[in-house]
This record gives C-alpha cells, sequence and structure tokens, in this order.
C-alpha cells in the first residue's frame, strides 16, 4: 500500500509539473495490504490436505485487495496470519452489487478452517 500511495503521489506530482497546476490529495480512509506469516500459511495448507485433499491444495496467490482486519497484522506483529480462497466460482467480483457465488463450498471450506484450528492447537 506504501508503494501504491508512492506511485500515485509521483503520477500527480508529474501530471501537476506537465500541466502547471496544483494537485491536492487527501486520502480519505487507510487499506492495510495483507501480511501473511509462513507458519500460518503452512497450517492452513496441511488443513486443506486433510480436510479436501492434496489436489486442492494451490499456490498462495498476491493480490490488490485490502482490509481493515489485515490491521491485525500490523498493529500486532506478534499474530501470525495467513488468507484462506475458497474457490467458490465467484463473480463479476468481491463486493460488487451483483456478486454471486457458490454456497455449496462453505461446508468444505469449515471443515478446512476446524481442521486448520485442530493442526494448530494439537500439533
Amino acid at each position: 500500500m506504501e508503494a501504491l500511495d508512492l506511485q500515485l503521489r509521483k503520477a500527480c506530482n508529474t501530471l501537476a509539473n506537465f500541466y502547471d497546476v496544483e494537485i491536492n490529495l487527501s486520502i480519505g480512509a487507510d487499506v492495510a495490504a495483507s501480511v501473511t506469516n509462513d507458519d500460518a500459511t503452512e497450517k492452513m495448507s496441511e488443513g486443506i490436505i486433510a480436510a479436501a485433499g492434496k489436489e486442492k491444495l494451490k499456490e498462495p496467490i498476491v493480490t490488490t485487495g485490502g482490509d481493515d482486519f489485515h490491521f491485525y497484522t500490523i498493529k500486532r506483529p506478534h499474530l501470525k496470519a495467513t488468507m484462506l480462497g475458497i474457490g467458490c466460482d465467484l463473480k463479476p467480483g468481491l463486493h460488487h452489487p451483483d456478486m454471486t457465488f457458490d454456497f455449496d463450498v462453505i461446508p468444505k471450506s469449515v471443515e478446512v478452517m476446524t481442521q486448520t484450528v485442530l493442526n494448530t492447537l494439537n500439533p
């Protein structure tokens, strides 16, 4: 998010200089990017394999998404976190007013989360 902010400010400065105008930026809200932990990601991977099978485990991805719960690991760096994508055929996009997804994957996702918690508590 810091890199995006820096690039935005550079672009605005370039445009302001090119057009000889003043651009005033105001950040209305602070959005945090995900900070994941390798140990937490490994525990989640184990939970996916145990609950859904190795063929369902995919390589982690990096997204441009941000959310307020990502502040947990920023404000409390000792916390270990990761993300779970459930493969629910979400369309046309997260938080879109016409968003739809396959509700049938929710029970298996609960199993994945349950197995991950059990594996974390009982290594």
